[in-house]
């Protein structure tokens, strides 16, 4: 049995299509798939559609539980705060370093380009609560090449200026998460004035 997850990038004149297949029973990722379409009449009603179902070719299901799953883990979850849209890309596990890395895109929505600030400090709690009991501090922080680690500070913080049309990918990394855990129960990540979360998201084990 599979589950299939992916995420879709409007390019402007084209869309990328990013895809992965993994096993309903370990969790693991075994198969992934990437490639660039022309955005043309019919993939544009597509992307205005809301997706109902997904037939993944070479993968077996055994029914609605699978398919369940597989709907849950592809769904895509966006949080617009404060100009920014911030897209959650999926949370990897990785067992050689018990560690846990959360992807996010942010994408600045205005005409100009704005500074992101993310608190770094222990005190603002960028954190990760995991149904395995893990409630876990951030150890590293990295928004594009920008790279901050946390030191035991009260206060400090990455800053990156984002541009208009020029997204920026949010990687927080978490260490000592129990092998056990199968999902994040919540992911929340203080922002200079607001915060944002994203719940129930599935731990893809590499």
């Amino acid at each position: 049995d599979a589950i299939a997850s992916g995420t879709i990038t409007d390019l402007g004149t084209s869309v990328k299509v990013n895809a992965r297949l993994i096993s309903a029973e370990s969790g693991k990722l075994f198969s992934v798939a990437s490639v660039e379409i022309p955005k043309n009449d019919k993939v544009k009603v597509l992307l205005s559609q809301s997706v109902a179902t997904a037939t993944v070719a070479g993968a077996t299901t055994s029914g609605s539980s699978v398919a369940a799953k597989t709907a849950k883990t592809a769904a895509i979850q966006t949080v617009k705060k404060e100009d920014y849209i911030f897209e959650l890309l999926g949370a990897w596990y990785y067992d050689d370093v018990k560690g846990v890395v959360c992807k996010v895109k942010v994408t600045n929505t205005t005409e100009d380009a704005k500074e992101l600030e993310v608190i770094t400090g222990k005190h603002y709690r960028t954190m990760i609560y995991t149904d395995a009991g893990d409630e876990s501090v951030f150890q590293r922080i990295k928004i594009g090449s920008k790279m901050n680690t946390v030191q035991g500070g009260y206060y400090s913080s990455v800053v990156k200026k984002i541009f208009p049309g020029s997204p920026e990918v949010l990687e927080i990394i978490f260490y000592e998460i129990s092998r056990s855990a199968t999902k994040i129960n919540q992911l929340q990540i203080k922002a200079r004035g607001f915060t944002i979360e994203f719940r129930n998201i599935p731990l893809i084990k590499e």
